[in-house]
């Protein structure tokens, strides 16, 4: 799965090229035409997933902590983010309304736009927060 920001509703729709693309490819054209890619939940293990499939050389980042993925998963996810020295991001991925862990990110100032958002990230700034009940 990967996140991208930066990118105008607009420019999703004048590039419906970018449904042939292979994950890998849609994530290097879009990062080039200046969105920013993040892996979320890289290192995911569930029933239906056979292997984990990293792509550290077409994103900009992993989502570090992940609140609904297992410890397990969260740290190696760090890992290889260090290793490959990628930028970190965490999110809650919430499918549950009961669910009682919460990942995310916090910025000295309020994040204005997706475009914003993806400067931040690529700049170095802001935090990961993560909450639990």
């Amino acid at each position: 799965d990967f996140l991208v920001y930066g990118l105008e509703k607009e420019w999703l729709f004048a590039h419906p090229e970018m449904m042939r693309l292979s994950a890998k490819e849609f994530c290097l054209f879009t990062r080039k035409e200046g969105g920013l890619i993040v892996q979320a939940h890289p290192c995911r293990e569930d029933w239906y997933i056979d292997h984990v499939r990293l792509f550290p050389s077409a994103v900009d980042a992993f989502e570090t902590p992940n609140a609904n993925r297992t410890d397990r998963e969260n740290r190696l996810a760090d890992v290889y983010a260090n290793e490959y020295r990628l930028h970190k991001t965490a999110g809650s991925d919430i499918h549950a309304a009961q669910q009682k862990k919460l990942a995310g990110m916090q910025f000295a100032t309020p994040v204005l736009s997706g475009k914003d958002y993806a400067k931040r990230v690529l700049n170095g700034e802001g935090e990961i927060f993560t909450l639990t009940e």
